[in-house]
């Protein structure tokens, strides 16, 4: 069989449906099929030619792996997101058309498509995973939208761009808008040049001489490990326009003491600030924007270690939470031992885990309203402040001593 016709009257194809088919040439898709299976495709070792029609959401992973006689593909605007090593070791792949409606490009899905020299991603792609287009060794031009927020670990690691000296300057690495890489040896402070979107994962993983890092305002992510184990980093200037800062991204930074959270951030990940051990002071400019900040654990957030947070440059002990505010999310409090006052007006409606965990002075809690105070959804005991022994005044008037 060196030619198979999918007709219209197929909606999806099956995991490993013609997978290892050495002699299948050409495949044409019918205009109502939706899903592409996984491994539909992969180890058709002959073939040379294969449409997706605009029918086609879903390309699933590994589908069309090992395929290394494919000379050129069309990723069709219906499909919004790739699975994973889709493509990966097509090595006569020379042509990739990517269109607009794609936003998450996944891992490996490009990797080892040796005979690749450019590639334009699309305006609308926010997220290209890790290891891309690793090991695409011949991929020597490359655009990166302004659209794209999250670049992954080695995404065009051992590509042609890659691997030209003279496409790093000053020992670091950008393609277009984006940080992707530094070497290790860089030390002291580095400025992030102007116009930079986003800072890929482990960008300057183990730069241990790396003493003061500037984000410039424009940037909108700092990837995950992006700072992992820089542990001479002292000093970290985050703009107010970051929005997301990633899984461990200052991981082991233990020369840091103290550190700026925008109120653009919307969420941290897991562990970003795990053994920060000398981090003492938090920062921060609205007071509503922190508490509504999603921490993946309590790691994540810097008062693991540090225990005096600033709103405006100064020092917080109470907290009256505005009438705008209607949830306080996990860990927000987490661990800050110089809270002793906290007043949740009714506006309040949920309270995340472990915010109130460790905060061993609060000793006094105002609320506006009973009846608001009894219908806060609270997700654990460290939910509710009372928990640390602190008394509960309604309006002024105490109502409950512990």
């Amino acid at each position: 069989m060196t030619k198979i016709i999918i007709p219209d009257s197929i909606t999806d194809i099956g995991s490993y449906t013609f997978k290892g088919c050495t002699d299948l040439v050409e495949a044409i898709i019918g205009e109502c099929v939706t899903n592409i299976g996984s491994y539909a495709f992969s180890d058709c070792t002959s073939l040379i030619k294969i449409i997706i029609p605009d029918s086609v959401t879903n390309i699933e992973s590994y589908s069309f792996k090992g395929c290394t006689s494919l000379l050129e593909i069309t990723i069709p605007n219906s499909v919004t997101s790739m699975g994973i090593n889709i493509f990966e070791d097509c090595t006569t792949l020379g042509k990739i058309a990517i269109s607009d409606g794609v936003k998450d490009i996944g891992m490996h899905v490009f990797d080892g498509c040796t005979a690749l020299t450019e590639i334009t991603i699309p305006n609308g792609v926010v997220n290209i995973s890790e290891s891309a287009f690793e090991n695409c060794t011949n991929l020597a031009k490359i655009t990166i939208p302004d659209s794209v927020t999250n670049i992954g670990d080695k995404a065009f690691y051992n590509t042609a761009y890659y691997s030209d000296v003279n496409n790093w300057k000053d020992n670091v690495l950008y393609i277009n808008n984006h940080l992707i890489k530094s070497s290790d040896t860089i030390s002291d402070d580095y400025i992030i040049k102007n116009d930079t979107k986003s800072i890929a994962d482990c960008a300057f993983y183990d730069c241990i001489n790396l003493t003061k890092i500037v984000i410039p305002q424009g940037a909108n992510s700092i990837g995950k490990s992006s700072f992992y184990n820089c542990e001479s980093l002292a000093e970290v200037i985050i703009p107010d326009s970051i929005k997301t800062i990633g899984y461990n991204a200052f991981y082991n930074c233990n020369g840091l003491t103290e550190i700026t959270i925008p109120s653009s951030v919307i969420s941290i990940g897991g562990n970003a600030f795990t053994f920060c051990t000398n981090l003492k002071t938090v920062n921060i400019t609205d007071i509503v924007a922190w508490c509504e900040i999603k921490f993946a654990s309590s790691s994540s957030s810097p008062t693991c270690y540090a225990e005096n947070i600033y709103l405006n440059g100064l020092p917080i002990t109470e907290i009256i939470m505005p009438e705008d505010c209607t949830k306080i999310n996990d860990y927000i409090f987490y661990n800050f031992k110089d809270l002793t006052s906290v007043t949740i007006p009714s506006s309040v409606t949920s309270i995340g885990y472990t915010v109130f965990e460790g905060c061993t002075n609060l000793k006094k809690v105002n609320i506006t309203d009973i009846s608001a105070w009894c219908k806060i959804d609270r997700k654990d005991y460290a939910s509710n402040p009372l928990r640390n022994g602190a008394d509960l005044y309604l309006n002024g008037q105490i109502v409950f001593v512990k």
